[in-house]
């Protein structure tokens, strides 16, 4: 397999998805994000420490967009949902909500492939840039992508990722 870890993402997602549906907050800006702990042994990316979410949920109707990091094992570290523009991470240990701020590119499942966003009061924007894959029953594989989250001052890091999106029957 050219990506060992795309298969075990997917796997996740799978059942990040099928956690979601069962339980969980509601997406909305209060409760974006919660963070789940890093295990011990995960690097920090320099000036960043990006942590793990927990399972996401979709509300009938809403589409959401489900990121992977590969190492050291593959992690949930973002979600976006595009009905909302919200989206979620786990940074330096605090839950960060970003908000939307442009939107180019390839369309699928409500999502684009080349979204910014941003979370002002954390001082940080995202570029996210993923190239999605095959469709597959209920939602698209994103076989490849990248997270380049800057901080003001120009410190700036590009994680690579990988996962799916999905829309929940309305």
């Amino acid at each position: 397999m050219k990506h060992p870890w795309k298969l075990a993402g997917l796997v996740i997602v799978g059942l990040v998805v099928i956690c979601a549906c069962a339980s969980g907050p509601d997406p909305t800006p209060e409760n974006m994000a919660s963070p789940v702990p890093a295990s011990e042994g995960e690097a920090a990316s320099l000036d960043f420490d990006i942590g793990a979410l927990p399972p996401q949920k979709l509300k009938p109707g809403e589409c959401g967009l489900f990121l992977f990091a590969p190492r050291p094992t593959p992690r949930f570290v973002f979600f976006s949902n595009a009905t909302t523009g919200y989206a979620k991470m786990v940074i330096d240990g605090e839950p960060v909500t970003l908000s939307r701020s442009a939107a180019a590119g390839e369309v699928f499942d409500q999502n684009f492939s080349d979204t910014s966003y941003i979370a002002p009061a954390f001082g940080l924007e995202l570029q996210v840039r993923v190239r999605p894959g095959s469709e597959a029953e209920g939602g698209t594989e994103v076989e490849s992508g990248s997270l380049n989250l800057a901080r003001d001052g120009g410190w700036s890091v590009v994680i690579p990722v990988a996962g799916a999106s999905t829309c929940q029957p309305g």
